[in-house]
């Protein structure tokens, strides 16, 4: 599991999660009230674990899940992001490398090195330069500290491709 919250908000960016087995969720959120979960310009790839979120404890609670600028795949290619204990979500995964339709795109995200999880873009990868800046307006870096912006435009996934 990669966070665990008491509070009403997290806002996870270029967060790598990958290798995680089942039964173990990348966000839970534990609240008595209204929880919301961001989720920007990150690396969520080759787990078994079935759901990206989870709120526990949600009976009656309105959860917020939205996803940026993000690739998401699993070994079989598919997640759902979204799992909890009878709360209500509102889910949306925007501009991100994932397979929910909308404005993401369905493509492989052409990593360097998946087997030694290097998951740096290649620089044929259609994620480079195909995010939204308005999403990631406050990441000055990436999850290696280099600037989050080096080509046109904000890349997709948590590593920047740097030309």
């Amino acid at each position: 599991m990669f966070g665990i919250t008491y509070g009403s908000k997290i806002i996870a960016t270029n967060i790598l999660v990958y290798n995680n087995s089942p039964n173990e969720y990348v966000i839970v959120g534990q609240d008595t009230g209204p929880t919301k979960i961001d989720i920007i310009n990150s690396v969520i790839v080759d787990n078994t674990t079935k759901y990206i979120a989870y709120v526990h404890e949600g009976l009656g609670i309105e959860t917020t899940l939205r996803i940026y600028n993000s690739i998401l795949q699993d070994s079989d290619g598919s997640y759902e992001p979204f799992h909890h204990n009878g709360a209500s979500a509102d889910v949306c995964v925007f501009n991100s490398i994932h397979d929910a339709g909308g404005d993401n795109i369905d493509v492989n995200p052409e990593f360097v090195d998946v087997d030694n999880n290097n998951y740096h873009l290649e620089d044929i990868s259609l994620a480079i330069n195909a995010g939204d800046d308005a999403a990631a307006a406050d990441i000055l870096t990436d999850y290696d500290g280099d600037p989050r912006i080096s080509g046109t435009a904000v890349d997709i996934g948590a590593f920047e491709y740097q030309e």
